[in-house]
């Protein structure tokens, strides 16, 4: 054995010596053996990430793209006139309902639910009362996923199923190009000054003869936004210069988003909204001065009642709000909103009722708005027409109810492939009178609302569950782009490999502790405990002396109320010295780089106690926390979420960069970073719903609205603990091959989940939660799979950096 082996290396030579004795030694035979397969499993690793990167890009596009195609109706257009059946219904009182020089008033009370109006301890009281004497009739309107504000003024304007889409682009609002009342009444010479949410500015730029926006999204601020609206009132309403005014008031919304869905400045501000109907005549007829809530009415019968021409004052929400103050999902708090009639001089033949509104739908008011301004229905709509129902509270002229329903149902007949309704005005006076009169009873009755509602059900579900060809091209670019990723690591769908051979069993078990105590965070987020001072335990320490005055005052002070208002400076301090003692700066020759983490820690906990309204603490812990990612990334990023996140999320904050680091000493597979990322998520209560995103966070330390700080602040806010994660798992073991395995696996499980989404809402179009519970899953996907897609773009790019300059 011995001489064979001699032998073939004296014939092989040096090379032949060198190669022999490396094939013998079992250790160089191993990495001998392995160099080859890990250059080209480093450059097939390379190859499938691009191609499965650019499939899930390609995949993400077509999605936007094939989610934004709508139906074309093939409506009809047609301009209400009740002339043509005037002479059918001579006997009958005038109803004033559309006398000449009607003037219409849109009142628009942004995130106003339903139950708003409707609970007993409601300070609307005005319109309550206004509701039940039949002055006011209140209809429960349906507004579509998704609820948020430049969708649902498509819908209010325009009576378009906005695409869920449109949710994304709700911060990029531009002109529209749909057919909508607003563009026909100006068309027509309508005068329309316009106060309020300025998407309305940049939807309908030259449609208003005067306009004032306030900026939508800066939602710390809910009183002056209000007031810049409220403030043109007592001019305008006293002006003979218009025909409409719309006015949309963001107040409510943005206490929602700042205080929560709960806050006792929600019935504040409710009260608010509900002076504007409390005020009378001062000076004269046609004259008006705004009047808080004690003074008192002398008629309980609308506003402008004694306006020399009829006024309809017209109350809508464009959206309802959430218990936590969000919305943008398909909860029953979301989409059911109030929409109120008012009209200063139509006579009240039915009281209503405050339990039981007639049933709408949002797009309604596009289909009825037109009939008050004789011009015809946007093309578009799919809303009916609410005059016949009006028709129940309110003595409406038979010609007036005729003239809408025939106009609305024209403007639909597309449906029914029948023109015989266009041909009415045709008939004979005799036949033409007759068949108005069975028309108008027709109109009125329940069995016809029944039936049309069904019709527009179906109508609008065809819009929303419209799947047209790059929705499925999507979908096989997403399993192009799942099978792709097996290429760089299919050996770790192999249950075996987990977790690989090494790793520590105190790690692990570490991990599996920290992950159930950060789960029980939320696990009881339905009980809420209010703790109120009144029932609050004594002082801590009573009879507790230092016979210093001042230690004295602190001993019998100290309660739990005091602790409970320190408790979110506390927290912060303990959750930054956390991460400055785990997470060491690296000393360097530079004092000033390894001071900054201290002074930037320093500057976050001292605003922390000082409390949010001191702005000059902003700019330096931005700084610092920008020169210590010079350093150190992680501690640089954990720095400044900890200035970002609300404080009772700072330990789910510790606790993600916790599990990040224990997981990588686990030597796991990069599945299991994918999955423990997906995990961290949901500690702090989010879900698979736009609804859970916290918008208010966007604006910590901005004193205005800027779009781009403001969009980072929230996504970074949002997805806080997948980056603590993932922070603690790269913290000083930033290895490429590593990198690219994460990465990997990260962009597989959101092609798989995303693809999931989409074909669970193809498969369950037809049932009852496909919009409320699956299409916001959906949309929350795709975000995911955006946000995904962008990190891996940095992280390429700065690999591909990395190798140049190595190079």
């Amino acid at each position: 054995m011995r001489g064979s082996y001699y032998t073939r290396t004296s014939q092989l030579g040096d090379a032949g010596l060198a190669g022999s004795v490396l094939a013998k030694d079992p250790l160089s035979d191993y990495l001998f053996s392995h160099a080859f397969d890990y250059c080209s499993n480093s450059l097939r690793c390379h190859l499938t990430i691009r191609v499965g990167y650019l499939s899930l890009l390609l995949a993400v596009l077509f999605f936007f793209h094939g989610f934004s195609l709508k139906t074309d109706l093939k409506s009809k257009s047609l301009r209400a006139s009740s002339s043509q059946f005037k002479e059918c219904f001579d006997g009958e009182a005038t109803d004033h309902l559309v006398d000449g020089g009607l003037r219409v008033v849109l009142m628009v009370i942004d995130a106003c639910r339903l139950s708003f109006l409707t609970d007993v301890d409601s300070p609307m009281t005005f319109l309550r009362r206004s509701i039940m004497s039949g002055r006011a009739v209140a209809f429960m309107a349906n507004s579509q996923t998704p609820t948020v504000t430049m969708p649902r003024i498509k819908a209010l304007t325009s009576g378009v199923i906005p695409s869920l889409i449109s949710l994304l682009a709700n911060f990029f609002a531009s002109e529209g190009t749909e057919d909508s009342w607003v563009t026909s009444a100006a068309s027509e010479g309508r005068r329309i000054k316009f106060f309020g949410d300025d998407t309305w500015l940049r939807l309908f730029p030259k449609a208003f003869s005067e306009a004032d926006g306030v900026t939508s999204f800066y939602v710390n601020d809910f009183t002056e936004v209000d007031n810049n609206v409220t403030r043109h009132l007592e001019t305008v309403l006293n002006e003979d210069t218009w025909d409409a005014l719309v006015l949309h008031y963001l107040g409510l919304d943005h206490i929602g988003h700042s205080l929560g869905g709960q806050s006792s400045q929600l019935k504040v501000k409710l009260r608010e909204m509900d002076d504007f109907f409390c005020y009378k005549s001062s000076t004269g007829p046609g004259s008006y001065s705004l009047h808080r809530r004690h003074t008192p009415l002398q008629m309980v019968t609308g506003p402008l009642i004694v306006a020399r021409s009829p006024v309809l004052m017209i109350v809508v929400a464009d959206h309802g709000m959430t218990n936590a103050g969000s919305h943008g999902g398909g909860s029953e708090a979301e989409v059911r909103v109030p929409m109120l009639f008012l009209h200063s001089k139509t006579k009240v033949i039915r009281a209503g009722n405050m339990h039981d509104f007639q049933p709408a739908e949002q797009v309604d008011l596009a289909t009825t708005l037109p009939f008050f301004f004789r011009t015809s229905i946007p093309l578009g709509s799919v809303g009916l027409s609410l005059i016949p129902q009006l028709a129940r509270h309110w003595q409406l002229n038979s010609s007036n109810i005729v003239s809408a329903a025939h106009q609305d149902a024209v403007h639909l007949s597309f449906l029914l492939d029948d023109d015989s309704l266009s041909h009415l005005t045709q008939l004979d006076e005799t036949d033409r009178c007759q068949a108005a009169r069975t028309f108008a009873l027709h109109a009125k009755g329940r069995l016809a609302l029944e039936e049309t509602r069904r019709v527009q059900r179906k109508l609008i579900q065809s819009q929303e569950q419209a799947f047209r060809w790059p929705i499925f091209v999507g979908l096989a670019l997403a399993v192009v782009s799942f099978i792709a990723f097996f290429g760089c690591h299919p050996f770790n769908w192999r249950g075996a490999s987990a977790v690989r051979r090494g790793s520590r069993f105190r790690d692990g078990l570490v991990l599996l502790c920290l992950h159930r105590f950060a789960t029980s965070f939320t696990a009881h987020t339905r009980r809420r405990w209010s703790m109120k001072p009144d029932i609050l335990p004594p002082p801590i320490l009573p009879e507790f002396r230092f016979d210093v005055k001042f230690l004295d005052a602190l001993t019998t002070q100290l309660n739990m109320l005091t602790v409970a208002k320190r408790a979110p400076a506390v927290v912060t301090v303990l959750c930054t010295a956390y991460f400055l003692l785990r997470l060491r700066p690296k000393r360097t020759g530079n004092t000033i780089l390894v001071a900054l983490p201290y002074l930037s820690s320093a500057a976050v906990c001292l605003r922390a106690f000082l409390g949010d309204d001191d702005g000059l603490l902003v700019l330096p812990i931005v700084a610092g926390a920008l020169l210590t990612s010079l350093t150190s990334v992680t501690l640089g990023g954990l720095i400044y979420m900890c200035y970002l996140v609300r404080p009772e999320a700072l330990p789910l904050l510790v606790i993600s960069c916790e599990m990040g680091i224990r997981a990588r000493r686990m030597h796991a597979s990069p599945y299991l970073f994918t999955f423990l990322c997906q995990t961290v998520f949901f500690y702090t209560g989010q879900s698979s719903n736009i609804s859970s995103i916290d918008i208010a966070v966007g604006y910590k330390g901005l004193s205005s609205y800027i779009a781009p700080l403001v969009g980072a602040q929230i996504l970074t806010n949002f997805y806080s603990m997948p980056l603590s994660f993932a922070l603690g798992y790269f913290f000083n073991h930033v290895e490429q091959a590593d990198a690219l395995d994460c990465l990997g696996s990260l962009l597989q499980l959101r092609s798989l989940t995303l693809f999931s989404s989409i074909v669970s809402m193809i498969c369950l179009s037809g049932h009852l939660f496909t919009f409320s519970v699956l299409a916001p899953k959906m949309i929350c996907e795709i975000l995911h799979a955006i946000i995904a897609l962008i990190i891996a773009s940095f992280a390429l790019l700065f690999m591909c950096g990395a190798r140049v300059s190595a190079q």
